[in-house]
């Protein structure tokens, strides 16, 4: 009997889970331009989530919804992304990885309504020309 105690204080921390997580956006497979900014939702438990890119530590959050922005200006290509929830305990999980794709196209500063407007004035230009 003397054993009780110890083996009763092994059953009620092999009791506690660890947090669970995942990452609620981007989506599997966005493509993110500039900034990315990604969203994990975790169990009550969690006390901090962590936000690896590519296997790398980018930031962190401290409470729900747990939320981070990273710039990721001249970071052009397909990336992981992977949220990992600790607990207060020290219990840790990691969410299932997202792929995100970043889109390092220079920005023209040109929309496409801008191009169309430039377009029917040149025409329009080019019609009075010819009279």
């Amino acid at each position: 009997m003397r054993n009780l105690p110890i083996l009763l204080a092994f059953v009620a921390s092999a009791a506690v889970a660890a947090p669970s997580v995942e990452i609620a956006s981007p989506g599997q497979s966005e493509i993110v331009r500039g900034k990315l900014r990604s969203v994990a939702t975790a169990s009550a438990e969690a006390t901090e989530v962590i936000f690896y890119l590519d296997d790398q530590p980018v930031a962190s959050a401290s409470k729900a919804p747990f939320t981070i922005e990273i710039d990721c200006d001249g970071h052009g290509g397909q990336h992981l992304l992977i949220a990992e929830a600790h607990d207060a305990a020290g219990h840790a999980t990691r969410s299932v990885a997202v792929a995100v794709t970043v889109d390092a196209t220079p920005d023209t500063g040109c929309s496409s309504a801008v191009g169309a407007a430039t377009f029917a004035l040149l025409a329009l230009a080019g019609a009075l020309r010819r009279r």
